[in-house]
């Protein structure tokens, strides 16, 4: 039989405990095992990797994108919207980093800087499912109802099946 999906995920987590114990000096592996606890919806476990990665080498600047999820997933939104920001300075053209913000911001009720994000994002990456979502999240909060159907439309046009697109359109309706 097949390994599960879950199954390969502890042994990969196995594999960079023995890597870290192996060499305390070494931040791709806490960095992975950072990422492989995220997926194991170990955010906070996470978080404490991917700030040891940045102890061994503060120039690991892949880091501060998985570290914002983690921290968007514990509701520390302040911080996440950092990492970002320092992810960005980094790689200015990644789509993801932007609508990544945009949530953070979102959460802090910033949305003027939420909308803007979600439109670098687009811009950079004109079928970007989740920032079109993201764009009708917040304009729905906003009470710009036609405009967040226009987005949730697009979001739903590239992808049919997105759930959350298809949740928020129809809160919409009703």
């Amino acid at each position: 039989s097949f390994p599960t999906r879950r199954s390969s995920d502890l042994a990969a987590l196995d594999d960079f405990n023995m890597a870290i114990d192996l060499d305390k000096s070494c931040a791709r592996a806490y960095y992975e095992r950072g990422q492989v606890k995220y997926k194991l919806d170990d955010p906070r476990g996470a978080i404490i990797d991917y700030n040891s990665a940045l102890r061994v080498d503060p120039k690991f600047t892949d880091v501060y994108a998985g570290r914002g999820l983690a921290k968007i997933r514990v509701c520390e939104y302040k911080e996440a919207a950092e990492d970002f920001t320092h992810a960005i300075a980094v790689q200015p053209d990644c789509a993801d980093n932007y609508c990544n913000r945009a949530v953070a911001l979102f959460e802090q009720a910033e949305f003027d800087k939420a909308l803007a994000d979600c439109q670098k994002a687009i811009d950079l990456q004109p079928g970007n499912v989740a920032a079109w979502t993201n764009l009708g999240i917040i304009k729905n909060e906003i009470d710009l109802l036609a405009d967040a159907r226009v987005a949730l439309d697009r979001a739903l046009e590239l992808d049919p099946d997105y759930s959350l697109a298809l949740y928020c359109s129809g809160l919409l309706y009703s």
